[in-house]
């Protein structure tokens, strides 16, 4: 037999061994490189991290023709998220109105490349936009867009604003 203590022989096993390496080296930018990433999430500011992160891979995703242009967006909604996470009660920072926690989108536009809907709060925590790059693997070009939707207490009921 071609096994010894549950170690088997590539020769012995009839595999070629280029086509083997071949097949590896074919996955390697799967293994080794991370893809930017579209999504949504929370800042924690006095842990200065964020939580409640819900992402995809943006080559994952087709763009759709939006009001200002092609865009790769998250599916899910902050609220719907925030909800889940409140009945599933393993994270005590999932409490109370999900407007009330710096919160922003990460999305990508054919034309402008990733960007990154945040309130007004990201004055107060400058550090988040790194948190924020480095969770979403971002590049450097990333812009961050501050927009009233992301404000605390902003959310839904304003809409039509």
């Amino acid at each position: 037999m071609y096994e010894e203590n549950n170690v088997i022989d590539l020769d012995k096993f009839n595999l070629n061994r280029k086509s083997l390496i071949k097949s590896m080296a074919d996955n390697m930018e799967y293994s080794s490189v991370e893809h930017p990433q579209i999504g949504i999430f929370w800042y924690d500011s006095d842990k200065q991290e964020l939580f409640g992160v819900n992402k995809t891979d943006a080559e994952d995703v087709s763009f759709v023709h939006g009001y200002d242009g092609d865009i790769k967006q998250y599916k899910y909604l902050h609220k719907d998220i925030w909800a889940k996470e409140f009945r599933r009660n393993k994270d005590s920072r999932f409490v109370g109105d999900y407007t009330q926690i710096p919160r922003g989108r990460v999305c990508e536009y054919k034309d402008k490349g990733f960007v990154v809907y945040v309130g007004d709060w990201i004055d107060n925590y400058p550090e988040a936009k790194s948190e924020i790059l480095f969770e979403f693997n971002l590049p450097e070009t990333t812009t961050f867009v501050k927009d009233i939707h992301w404000n605390l207490g902003h959310g839904w009921s304003d809409e039509l604003i």
